[in-house]
């Protein structure tokens, strides 16, 4: 893909605004002058031609909706060093998008889960985020999560009202060296038992040494 078909958006919002960022070009790269506070959405990814989105060091606050939203397939994207607050989520996967990288964001006080990957694709990376203090689970793959190869590690996930982890059984995921405590439910929620914050959790799809 050659250079000049990148885009970088470097606009910054102010306090209020009517609308979010929506993302619509084939390739894009946002990085860290953006402020967003106060929107819907801050990045709503909708359109079909979306693919290889690097959203980076951005602050996002007071969302009524995610931080993030994936509406539709945007494969290799990456969501990398951004911090997100007051949001219902900081990130939200809507849509099959495969080889997704989330990692190095900090999810703080949003009003349900953190990181929430209701429905995605294969070879989704989860690596070294901190989730805190939200209303629903720290990190949630829900029912429509049931591509393989996911891989949750070195994330943090304390004080959340929900669990620190939440896989379905339909998930094929690998978690590892995350530090899941202080969470109201528990420590993990594997779809099938749930785990307390003083238990650990081995078997052939999830491998927890927390």
């Amino acid at each position: 893909v050659s250079q000049s078909r990148y885009r970088m958006l470097s606009t910054r919002l102010g306090y209020g605004r009517p609308a979010a960022f929506a993302i619509a070009f084939a390739l894009a790269f946002l990085a860290g002058v953006n402020g967003v506070d106060s929107l819907n959405d801050g990045f709503n990814i909708y359109s079909s031609a979306s693919a290889r989105l690097t959203i980076s060091g951005n602050s996002v606050a007071r969302c009524t909706a995610a931080g993030v939203e994936f509406q539709i397939a945007c494969p290799d994207s990456t969501i990398v060093g951004n911090t997100f607050y007051k949001c219902s989520s900081g990130v939200l996967t809507a849509a099959d998008t495969a080889r997704l990288t989330i990692m190095g964001n900090v999810v703080n006080s949003c009003t349900s889960h953190g990181l929430f990957l209701s429905i995605t694709g294969e070879q989704t990376r989860v690596i070294g985020n901190t989730c805190r203090s939200n209303g629903g689970d720290g990190i949630k793959y829900g029912t429509g999560a049931n591509a393989g190869e996911n891989y949750v590690v070195n994330n943090v996930c304390t004080g959340n009202t929900g669990y620190g982890l939440t896989l379905t059984a339909t998930n094929i995921v690998s978690a590892s060296a995350n530090t899941l405590s202080g969470n109201t439910a528990g420590r993990m929620n594997n779809g099938l038992t749930s785990v307390p914050n003083s238990s650990l959790l081995a078997d052939t799809n999830y491998m927890v040494f927390n």
